[in-house]
């Protein structure tokens, strides 16, 4: 047997250099600022939106996501992480990664400043080719069967709030407005009473017995 005499991790820091003599950053004194990239518009404009962070005294950049956003507009919901947001594009010019790092490349060499950006891939975008095309890469009910008993319980409450808005239930004093605590209990009333008994949920943390031993003793058998 091995024996184990210890464990550790190596910690490598980067090396940070800015201005035109390439002197070193050290980490013990970045100051950072965050820009909503989708907010700074054209490419053209960067310079100027971002110099009061240069005046402020701070010498490093969080930019948001920098790629084509998803149809939500959230700032990390992409919808192409490979392409460079066309809004950064004013009419008639299509800026490109160069033209970026260029902008990123100015402002570490004359304002002695860093950048850095990062993409969260969970947060994909409903629109996204890549997700539709590659659905294994997301949640789902195949690669994560735990998430089953939540899907049946998002679908059943879609499903009563589409009814409700229907006026399928006025006759148990649930309006489609509802406005007050009396349509509130009603509603909660329904989902207990209508709902609930029939998505059986239960179930999902239930082992039929018998079947789960026959099952043992095939897969034993063989």
């Amino acid at each position: 047997a091995v024996e184990k005499l210890g464990g550790g991790y190596i910690v490598v820091d980067p090396v940070l250099r800015v201005g035109e003599d390439n002197h070193v950053l050290p980490l013990d004194c970045i100051t950072i600022q965050t820009y909503l990239s989708k907010c700074l518009g054209h490419l053209d404009d960067w310079r100027d939106r971002l110099r009061v962070a240069k005046e402020s005294g701070y010498n490093m950049i969080h930019f948001t996501p920098v790629q084509t956003l998803g149809e939500s507009r959230s700032c990390y919901s992409l919808a192409d992480q490979l392409t460079l947001s066309p809004e950064f594009s004013p009419n008639g010019k299509s800026y490109t990664w160069e033209d970026v790092g260029g902008l990123v490349e100015k402002l570490r060499t004359e304002w002695n400043m860093v950048s850095i950006t990062d993409v969260v891939y969970n947060h994909t975008a409903a629109n996204s080719v890549w997700i539709k095309e590659h659905p294994e890469c997301g949640y789902n009910l195949v690669n994560s069967p735990h998430l089953r008993p939540a899907w049946v319980l998002d679908r059943a409450i879609w499903h009563l709030t589409t009814r409700v808005a229907d006026g399928r239930y006025k006759e148990k004093e649930l309006p489609p407005d509802i406005t007050n605590e009396s349509h509130l209990n009603a509603l909660r009333s329904v989902f207990w009473e209508d709902i609930f008994p029939q998505i059986k949920l239960w179930e999902f943390y239930q082992v039929n017995v018998e079947s789960a031993v026959e099952l043992f003793r095939i897969l034993l058998q063989n």
